[in-house]
């Protein structure tokens, strides 16, 4: 699912953590469920009653990224870790299909520092790619444009495509 934009209180825009299923199915935690008036349930919906697990939210990967983590996601322990781990809370507001959400959400204001000589790519959302990072960003693609010059495209974690022209000496096409 792609967001047309989340921003923050100052308007700029931020990557929020995508918790990740366990697999496994578990009760739905809805209210809905308590009352016997009640036949709909927006958490479990379509599915009466059950929902997936999800995995309890990784902060040292958040904080390493500097993505945003709604508050709603974690635990009273983990809220107490991101604070400690220099988390701000701020207020964020996601608009998808002219739907607006607002929620609060711990945002990391230092990410980590590079290199500007080893960032390979840059993305408007602000993060920059060294090499080993740009080899492990999913979804790559290799073509070549017309006037012969051989690129590369990826995507980066906030959902935009990023596109680097490479060399050929480090390529091997005959393979």
């Amino acid at each position: 699912m792609k967001r047309s934009a989340v921003v923050d209180s100052t308007g700029r825009r931020v990557i929020l953590y995508v918790r990740a299923t366990t697999g496994r199915t578990v009760p739905c935690p809805g209210a809905a469920h308590l009352n016997p008036h009640v036949d709909h349930c927006l958490v479990c919906a379509p599915r009466w009653g059950i929902v997936d697990e999800l995995a309890p939210v990784d902060l040292a990967v958040a904080r390493s990224k500097g993505l945003a983590v709604p508050i709603v996601d974690l635990s009273e322990e983990q809220a107490e870790q991101a604070r400690a781990l220099g988390g701000t809370i701020t207020d964020v507001t996601e608009t998808w299909r002219r739907v607006t959400h607002m929620f609060r959400a711990f945002i990391w204001e230092t990410r980590p520092t590079k290199n500007s000589e080893d960032v390979v790519k840059s993305c408007a959302c602000g993060l920059g790619f060294t090499m080993d990072e740009w080899l492990a960003l999913p979804d790559a693609k290799l073509a070549k444009w017309p006037w012969g010059e051989i690129y590369e495209t990826r995507r980066c974690p906030c959902g935009s495509h990023l596109t680097l022209s490479l060399a050929e000496s480090v390529l091997d096409l005959d393979h």
